[in-house]
Order: C-alpha cells, then structure tokens, then sequence
C-alpha cells in the first residue's frame, strides 16, 4: 500500500494515538509526551514470548510496540473502542492483537485467562473504584508477571499514605480525573495487593516550577485562584511484579473474604 491509498484510508477516522505508519505518514492522534516516555519505559521490559493485557488501548499503540518486543498473545480492552485500529491499524499491521470493547471491571479470569504482562497506562485515576480495579488487575497477574501502572500523582505530604479524590471542579484536571494517589499511597496499596514495586518514575522535572509555584499560593489562597485549582499532581509510573508472599494473610482475608479475625483476636 503506497502512501497516497494510506492517507486516502486514514482520513476516515479520528485517532488518539501518534503511530507511524510509513517513513512519511503516521496516524493523526496527538502527539503526547507522557506517551512517549511509557513507550521508552515498555522497552527496557522483556516481552519476549510474553501474553500481554493492555488496558484501555484505545488505538493499540502500545499493544502494537509489545508485539514488536516479542509478545506472542495480546489481549487489549478499551470501553470505547477505537474504529480506526480494528478496521484498518490490525490488518495494515498484520497484527495479531485481539481489542475486545469491554470495561475493566467486568474482567475476569475465565474470559482470557491469566497474563504475564499487564500494562495500565493514563486510567487509574479515572477510575472511582480504584482498589477494585487494581485487585482485578492482580488477580489476573502471574506469579512473577510485571505490571506497568502510569497515573497521575498527587504530590503532598509524603510520608504519610493519602488518596485524593475529588469530584467536579474540585479535580485539577477535568471531572472524570477523580483519583490521585500520592506515592506512598500507591507504593503501600500495591503491596498489600502483592505487587512489588522496584522502579517508580515521576514528570517532576516539566512540572516542578508549576508545582512549588502552587504549593506557595496555597499558602495564601488555599484551593484555587482566578479558578484555577492549586493542588500539586504530576504523572508517575510504576513498574511492579507480582509477589504474593508480601500479601498480609489476615488483612486481605479481612477485606476479600468471610473471617473470623474479631474471634481469634478479641477484637472489639
């Protein structure tokens, strides 16, 4: 296919993503930055002969640079599925992804099995249910399996464990953005899950200026000036693996199961 029935094809349909499709053309998603470090990060993980989940792919580029890695199963879901990968970016790339439009909470073992690698990229802080969403993901993790985690962070108070989550114009950035860990509370919720966190990466460097500047404000006008919202928050990823012996026994029986803690205990 030359570069004129390409650009012929593509102008039917809207893309999120950048993916280069020849030496001149690439699909007309936004370039986005943080895109572009995850991608940098997904290729110092081995993928080799790996089965693959990517959550919320939207047009796959993910995916597709995990086939490129050595991935010999991707599974990649999305609530709003992207027209333009499964029609034409699959076959162009003769890929053997399978998007499926699904929502993360009604994943389940039995619908695809259980996976070595999970990426989950730009969506935990949309999510209003967020441990939910995370127990889901390790369930469906492999003993040892990695798991990529991209989110916005909220930057405050580090050494205490704190989840931020604001609702409608209270959100520093849009409505649906709703979940801001900081990263102790992130770092801490993982491993209770069993998901050992050995490599954490912060925007800090782009944000740094905008963020002290806010942290001063806040001393004076406390949540927001001329509308703008004041709370401190950069993007970070976090790459796990899972390790089921850091889960607390007692606490995740607790949580996820009937107990008899209160008995065994005495508590009141």
């Amino acid at each position: 296919m030359d570069d004129k029935n390409i650009n012929e094809i593509i102008k039917k349909y809207n893309f999120y993503h950048n993916i280069k499709l020849s030496e001149n053309i690439s699909t007309n998603g936004t370039h986005r930055p943080q895109v572009i470090k995850n991608l940098e990060l997904i290729n110092k993980i081995n993928f080799k002969n790996k089965k693959v989940l990517d959550v919320a792919c939207r047009d796959g580029i993910y995916s597709f640079e995990v086939e490129k890695l050595g991935a010999t199963e991707i599974v990649a879901i999305d609530n709003d599925l992207s027209v333009g990968a499964t029609e034409f970016l699959i076959p162009f790339f003769k890929s053997k992804v399978k998007m499926h439009k699904k929502n993360i909470f009604d994943l389940k073992i039995s619908d695809y099995g259980k996976f070595d690698c999970i990426i989950f990229p730009g969506v935990l802080y949309h999510l209003r249910y967020p441990f939910h969403a995370l127990k889901i993901l390790t369930d469906l993790l492999n003993e040892d399996g990695i798991l990529l985690v991209e989110t916005a962070i909220l930057l405050e108070d580090p050494k205490r464990a704190i989840l931020f989550c604001p609702t409608n114009d209270d959100s520093p950035y849009e409505s649906t953005a709703c979940t801001f860990f900081n990263q102790k509370g992130l770092t801490d919720t993982l491993n209770s899950l069993g998901l050992n966190v050995y490599d954490t990466q912060f925007s800090l460097k782009e944000n740094f200026i905008k963020n002290i500047f806010k942290k001063f404000l806040r001393i004076f006008f406390k949540k927001e000036l001329f509308g703008k919202k004041l709370t401190s928050v950069c993007r970070g990823t976090f790459l796990c693996e899972k390790k089921s012996a850091l889960i607390n026994k007692m606490d995740n029986e607790y949580w996820n199961s009937t107990h008899n803690r209160h008995s065994i205990l005495g508590h009141k």
